[in-house]
């Protein structure tokens, strides 16, 4: 059991590290491909597409990966824990406030009715 709390936290924290390292690793891709641009002979084009199109995999790579343990995840560990106890009695509070809401044009339309000219009351 213990272990399994380990790993939920491990998992919370790596994939944001996954993420950003995704980031930086196709950000050096899209520089090495860039190379090919600044000094465009035919070995470093080959080159640079080449090795760009190796780190550009290693990056989707480590995007699927993350996203592949953000789904594996448990399910319990999304639902909030905290928050249920609490929200059952918030809900019982707004079902009052929404039941005085409606009740509240009907009295009003009575006593306008009795104020009107004409009637007797």
């Amino acid at each position: 059991m213990r272990l399994s709390v380990i790993a939920r936290r491990r998992v919370k924290r790596t994939v944001p590290q996954l993420l950003r390292l995704a980031c930086i690793v196709a950000l050096l891709a899209l520089a090495v491909f860039a190379t090919s641009i600044f000094y465009p002979r035919p070995l470093v084009v080959i080159f640079s597409m080449s090795i760009g199109h190796v780190i550009g995999m290693l990056a989707g790579a480590l995007y699927v990966l993350a996203i592949v343990l953000d789904t594996i995840r448990p399910a319990a560990s999304i639902e909030p824990a905290v928050a249920t106890s609490g929200a059952a009695s918030d809900d019982a509070g707004d079902r009052e406030a929404l039941a005085h809401d409606e009740k509240a044009p009907e009295a009003s339309a009575d006593t306008e009715a009795d104020d009107a000219p004409g009637s007797k009351g």
